[in-house]
């Protein structure tokens, strides 16, 4: 297995993602999570990004 920091979800295919989650629990399938970064609910501003940019 390959870990790494990606700048959003759709950086990641979804089906790899998504066999991460044997249960499929929903706030961690794929579509749920790049739901929230398509809609701007997460991201600058709101206090949940998906990376972290430290000066």
């Amino acid at each position: 297995m390959k870990s790494g920091v990606h700048p959003s979800i759709h950086a990641i295919e979804p089906t790899a993602w998504d066999a991460m989650n044997p249960t499929r629990y929903p706030g961690l399938l794929h579509g749920f999570l790049s739901a929230l970064e398509d809609s701007n609910s997460v991201g600058v501003g709101t206090g949940w990004q998906p990376v972290r940019h430290l000066p």
